[in-house]
């Protein structure tokens, strides 16, 4: 067993390390390292100087103040306007991010680069742990591609890179009933940070029975202080945020815009909407079919959720369907999808049952790799720019889409036998009784 555990780790080593050097190579070359993390990081620092961050010509001014400097071609300066200098981070991620904003440029982006990898990597030695348990084959083959991923979200720096680990954590921790204050802690800090992609991981234990309901809450009345310091502090500088950050909103995801699900920058976007957009590119058609499709299922998995009891092996599937499938309803990229890691556990245990284990394997490699930037990379080298844009923008949602049905599937069809069981065990019991 331990020899078993030292094997794991020195993998996880290994291809986090591939995945650690891809990013730090690939962002030497580029003209603006992180640039994610620097939008929001420059957003921080006017809160810190009490200036507006939602206002372009305020964020922009400290953007140049920091040392931030203007690209020379039209693409990135569309990448620099219309994407870094429109903020649309909630008051709370701002706020949160405000002690590394304090710090000078060179040292805040190293610490943070840091915070990701040691987070991904923790989460990913957690939860292949627990994948590991069921069946090593498909862990160590799905661990592997999750991992080399890992240089697409330092490249950017994108605030996903932390929320996902901390969501991955908290959910391990909760269900292995581990130091339960610091998944409450990672929960909450995730939903400040990002609460559309830790909000569905939150709610799986808000309807949970037993415990986890009241670890849930207790995340809730962090972040119900920690928002309600923030939007305080916010308010006394830029009592407009509210109208400013919504049109932001509606300049990045509205016709043209650096997020238009329908545009040409779709590629890699894996919300539903990009890929119904390939069909009819109409706000008023691709948005009413996402959310009846995704969002249908979605109800339907938390229904069931909500009317189960809970076991170990039911709360995995249930968690690998809830991750493909929150993904879909509303705007993510690429690397908001890294949630798929909470799949392993899942893959696992569908293995072992060996019924549909080349399926699951299958879906999920399939559901990571469609959505990482490097199948971009490669598939913009071999059929070119447009044919790829065209490409992954449906092959993207649609593999998560297949992939959260499958484990909805999987996952009722757990629950079923489950009930099966246990009633049968109550029928032998009475009959025993009976007989006595």
């Amino acid at each position: 067993m331990k020899s078993a555990g030292r094997n794991l780790l020195l993998w996880i080593y290994l291809f986090g390390g591939i995945g650690v050097l891809w990013g730090t190579g690939t962002e030497l070359t580029h003209w603006n390292k992180m640039r994610d993390f620097r939008a929001v990081y420059s957003a921080s620092r006017c809160l810190l100087h009490h200036r507006d961050a939602y206002n372009f010509d305020t964020l922009h001014a400290e953007y140049l103040a920091e040392g931030g400097t203007e690209p020379k071609t039209a693409r990135d300066l569309r990448v620099l306007h219309e994407g870094m200098l429109r903020c649309v981070n909630l008051p709370t991620a701002l706020f949160l991010i405000i002690p590394l904003a304090a710090l000078p440029w060179w040292l805040a982006h190293l610490i943070w680069a840091v915070l990701i990898v040691a987070s991904s990597l923790l989460a990913a030695f957690w939860v292949a742990s627990e994948s590991a348990l069921y069946a090593d084959r498909p862990t160590f083959i799905l661990i592997s591609i999750w991992l080399i991923g890992l240089g697409d979200v330092m490249l950017v720096g994108n605030l996903a890179g932390m929320v996902v680990s901390l969501s991955v954590l908290g959910a391990w921790l909760l269900l292995n009933e581990k130091y339960p204050w610091f998944a409450v802690a990672c929960l909450a800090t995730a939903l400040l940070l990002k609460p559309h992609d830790a909000g569905f991981v939150w709610l799986f234990f808000l309807i949970s029975p037993g415990p986890f309901r009241k670890r849930a809450l207790q995340a809730l009345a962090l972040v119900a202080v920690a928002a309600a310091s923030s939007v305080i502090w916010i308010y006394l500088t830029a009592p407009g945020w509210a109208r400013e950050l919504s049109a932001n909103l509606h300049r990045l995801s509205g016709p043209g815009g650096f997020n238009d699900p329908g545009g040409h920058d779709a590629s890699l976007i894996a919300s539903l909407q990009a890929a119904v957009s390939a069909y009819k590119n109409d706000p008023h058609f691709y948005n009413p079919v996402s959310w009846i499709v995704s969002g249908g299922l979605l109800v339907l998995l938390l229904i069931k959720i909500a009317r189960t009891s809970f076991t170990r092996r039911s709360a995995w599937m249930a968690l690998a369907s809830l991750a493909a499938l929150s993904i879909l309803p509303v705007y993510h990229r690429f690397y908001d999808a890294r949630i798929l890691l909470l799949s392993l556990p899942a893959c696992a245990l569908v293995w072992r049952d060996r019924r549909w284990k080349w399926t699951a394997l299958v879906l999920t490699i399939f559901g990571m790799v469609t959505t990482a930037d490097l199948s971009h990379v490669v598939l913009v080298g071999a059929l070119g720019e447009m044919r790829a844009q065209l490409l992954l923008k449906q092959l993207a949602p649609l593999s998560l889409l297949a992939l959260g049905v499958f484990y909805l599937c999987a996952y009722w069809r757990e629950t079923e036998q489950g009930e099966g069981s246990a009633h049968q065990r109550l029928v032998c019991e009475e009959t025993q009784a009976a007989g006595v």
